[in-house]
C-alpha cells in the first residue's frame, strides 16, 4: 500500500509540475506571440513610411531608395567610434512637385531632385574630418 501511496503522490507530483512547466510555456510563447505582434505595428518599414517621415540607423545600414540622410551623429547603439555612425534619414518618396528638403550631400539625389543651394553643416559631418566644404544642400522635387 505504501508503495501504491508513493505512486500516486509521485504521479500527482509530476502531474503538477508537469502543468506548470506546460502553463510557464504556453505563457512565454503568448508573450513573444504579443511581442512580436507589438513590434511589427511599431516598426515602420521604408514602403510604409509617409513622405517626410524620418528615422535613425547606423551607418552600416543601407539608405533605402526613397530617403535622404538629413543628419549624421553619434551613438554608442551602433557601436563604439570616433566618427559619426548613425544617420537620420527622411522619407522623400511620395512630397509633391516643388516640395524642398535640406539633405545631406552623403549620396546621389533620387531622380525628379535637384540641389537648388549648398552650405555647410555640423549635423552632415559623416567623417572625422572638420572641413567647412559644402556639405549639404536644399533639393527641391522638379518631377
Amino acid at each position: 500500500m505504501e508503495h501504491t501511496e508513493h505512486m500516486r503522490h509521485g504521479n500527482r507530483a509530476e502531474g503538477v509540475h508537469g502543468a506548470a512547466a506546460g502553463t510557464g510555456r504556453v505563457r512565454r510563447a503568448a508573450l513573444a506571440l504579443v511581442g512580436a505582434a507589438v513590434l511589427a505595428a511599431v516598426t515602420v518599414t521604408p514602403a510604409q513610411a509617409e513622405p517626410g517621415e524620418t528615422k535613425t540607423l547606423c551607418r552600416s545600414e543601407v539608405t533605402p531608395s526613397g530617403w535622404l540622410e538629413v543628419r549624421w551623429g553619434k551613438s554608442e547603439a551602433c557601436g563604439a567610434t570616433n566618427i559619426p555612425n548613425i544617420k537620420t534619414i527622411k522619407q522623400v518618396a511620395g512630397l509633391p512637385v516643388g516640395s524642398r528638403v535640406e539633405a545631406c550631400a552623403t549620396m546621389v539625389p533620387p531622380e525628379g531632385w535637384q540641389p537648388v543651394s549648398t552650405s555647410y553643416s555640423v549635423d552632415c559631418r559623416s567623417g572625422s574630418g572638420t572641413g567647412t566644404y559644402n556639405n549639404r544642400w536644399v533639393l527641391e522635387r522638379v518631377s
